[in-house]
Parts: C-alpha cells; structure tokens; sequence
C-alpha cells in the first residue's frame, strides 16, 4: 500500500480535526468563564437575599412593636371624652376660685374688724 495515497486523506482528517478542537475550545472557553460568573452572581445574590431577609425581619418587629404601643393610646372618642372632662373640670376650677375671692374677702373684713376692735379694747 502506498502511502502517498493515504497523505491526502489524513491531511484532510487532521485539517478537521484541528478546526474541531479550535471551534470547540471557542465555544466552551466561554462556558467556564460563564459558570464561574454564574456562581460569583450566585453567592452575591444569597448574601444579598440574607440581608434583605434580616431588614424585612426587622422592620417586621418594629412594626410589632409600634402596633402594641398603638393599643395602648386612645382612639378619637376616648381622647374626645378627656378633652371635655378636662375643660369640665377647668370650668369648676374657675367657678372655685371666684369661691375662694369671695371666701378671702370676708376673712380679710373679719380680721380687719376683730384686729380694730383688739386695738380699741387695749385703749
């Protein structure tokens, strides 16, 4: 058998191939590259979703939090009757004092009589 025969066949065979291995290592050159993207992106993303999951959790019990206190206060018509009891009570108040003015001016005239009749009986 002839080898210069088979030479164009096996040079054809090589040709191919070497244009497989290059069109090949092109194509999954890439892939690497692009799986280890994939996994970089993937760990950022959970340590992103973790820390979003911490703030969401914490907002979470502030909320909690700021719907207990909320119980506590009073609603409009509770806070209603307080504004109406404290100027019921403002009302006594002001009609007590006008009490007591008149109350001290009889205690100023008693005491100014009994002082002037104190000072005419040592005469």
């Amino acid at each position: 058998m002839d080898l210069n025969l088979l030479m164009p066949w096996l040079g054809a065979a090589a040709l191919i191939l070497s244009l497989g291995n290059t069109v090949n290592g092109f194509f999954t050159s890439g892939a690497k590259q692009t799986a280890k993207d994939l996994t970089t992106t993937k760990n950022d993303l959970v340590g992103l979703i973790s820390t979003l999951t911490k703030l969401v959790e914490d907002q979470d019990r502030r909320l909690q939090a700021v719907e207990i206190e909320m119980k506590h206060l009073p609603d409009a018509k509770s806070f209603m009757e307080l504004r109406l009891s404290i100027s019921d009570m403002a009302g006594k108040m002001g009609r007590l004092e006008e009490s007591q003015l008149g109350v001290s001016r009889t205690v100023r005239r008693v005491e100014n009589f009994l002082m002037k009749q104190g000072a005419s009986e040592e005469e």
